[in-house]
């Protein structure tokens, strides 16, 4: 008995307190972290500008995160994959002459993207000083990006992170409580100002804890190869990432320039609310992801299903959880912000039911990524990204943020439901809470 103990107990370590599951944990904590300074943040921001100067804000910053994840190129995510695949064949060469080549390409691009965004400024409107400082942040945070995602790719989980997930929201918490505490005359110009020195600080980590790496390296000669290849490999990731950061951001951009800054401010706290709803999800999903790609390979279609049946039980079950914990205490979370950021209360409700439908389909997405049908995954997105754009272009201009909380909804519901049906013609597995349901009837 005592031997077999020692065997489960040998087994299970390396799950509860090996390296990944460290690294899970670490992950999982500093993100926890991120988004409760970012709350933290855009609530006294809100405070200190009201919904009409924080709307500014909120433009400026969501205008230069597009610019930046376009700037980017797609190499981020390329370098978690490319500079994994030549440490582990010790490479060393090729991995000095990736992380050179992609270093420069992304500061060229995101320094023309620069100037184009500070372009923008001198057109009239309400954004101009905005527009002017944001721009400031494009190549900081295209070039933090890059580099958190070579840090990842050497196996660095928790140090990719700390930089852009951690130091970046401690300063940016330690300025924005000094500001509110202050009670000087606050600007928008002044609340991006912090952004931008935040941004700079995180990336100067993130520089030296990529150089630790490096200097360990074999030194060799670099040497110019593969440069045409990694950019045309760069290119999927390029559309992934921008339609997933343009359907994050497309609501504030059409509100800001459709109604205004004012509605745009009133739609942040449920734009922040809503990838909270989707916690317990992405929990899940981190999950299963090997897990997936174990069973398509073995062609176990019965495990596969079992799989994601009851990966969309746990998640709708969670997500309905979250879901309800966020309507009842909708009040007291907008009134944080500012008595008139309550008047949209309602709206939460709406993304709500739209996100509990969106756990319920289950892991389709993640399914057609796994099992290597990227075009699929593609086309999806670029559907619902036309179906938000057209309900924004039509709405807004007429309900303001409601019109964007009902394009954000229908482009939850249509994603969800695309991938589902995609997945299921493609791989024939029903990913679906349905499919539990359907498959007892069938074995009673």
């Amino acid at each position: 008995m005592d031997g077999k103990l020692n065997v489960l107990k040998g087994t299970l370590a390396p799950s509860v307190i090996g390296p990944m599951a460290r690294q899970s944990i670490g992950s999982l904590l500093t993100k926890l972290f991120r988004l409760g300074c970012g709350f933290l943040f855009a609530v006294l921001a809100a405070r200190l500008l009201g919904a009409h100067g924080y709307g500014i804000v909120a433009v400026a910053i969501s205008l230069a995160t597009v610019i930046a994840t376009l700037a980017l190129f797609g190499t981020n995510e390329l370098a978690v994959r490319e500079v994994a695949l030549v440490s582990a064949r010790k490479s060393w060469n090729e991995l000095t002459v990736f992380a050179l080549w992609a270093m420069r390409t992304v500061i060229i691009v995101s320094v023309v993207s620069a100037f184009a965004m500070a372009g923008a400024s001198l057109l009239p409107g309400p954004y101009q000083r905005a527009l002017l400082l944001g721009s400031l942040a494009v190549p900081l945070f295209a070039l933090h990006l890059l580099l958190r995602g070579l840090i990842l790719g050497s196996g660095s989980v928790v140090a990719a992170q700390i930089p852009m997930d951690v130091v970046r929201w401690i300063v940016t918490s330690l300025l924005i409580g000094l500001l509110f505490l202050g009670r000087w005359a606050v600007t928008p110009s002044l609340v991006i100002f912090v952004v931008v020195i935040a941004l700079a600080t995180s990336l100067a980590v993130s520089a030296v804890i990529l150089g630790r790496y490096l200097s360990r390296l074999p030194r060799t000669r670099a040497e110019a190869t593969n440069q045409a290849q990694w950019l045309a490999q760069s290119l999927p990731f390029l559309a992934i990432a921008l339609f997933g950061i343009l359907g994050t951001e497309i609501g504030t951009l059409l509100l800001g320039w459709l109604s205004g800054p004012r509605e745009a401010g009133l739609y942040q706290p449920i734009a922040k609310l809503a990838p909270l709803m989707m916690l317990a999800n992405e929990a899940i999903e981190t999950a299963l992801a090997p897990k997936i790609v174990h069973s398509w390979e073995e062609d176990d279609q019965v495990a596969l299903q079992r799989r994601v049946g009851r990966s969309a039980l746990a998640s709708a079950l969670a997500t309905t959880t979250i879901v309800a914990a966020i309507v009842i205490a909708s009040p007291y979370i907008l009134r944080a912000f500012g008595p008139e950021f309550i008047r949209y209360q309602w709206l939460i409700v709406w993304i709500g039911i739209a996100q509990v439908v969106n756990a319920a389909t289950g892991a389709a997405p993640l399914l057609l990524a796994m099992t290597g049908d990227m075009k699929s995954r593609i086309g999806a997105q670029a559907v619902t990204m036309v179906v938000q754009v057209g309900l924004g272009l039509a709405l807004i201009p007429a309900f303001g943020a409601p019109g964007a909380v009902a394009a954000l909804t229908a482009a939850i519901l249509v994603w969800s439901i695309l991938h589902w049906w995609l997945a299921l013609r493609a791989t024939g597995i029903d990913t679906s809470l349905l499919a539990i349901f359907s498959r007892r009837r069938r074995t009673a």
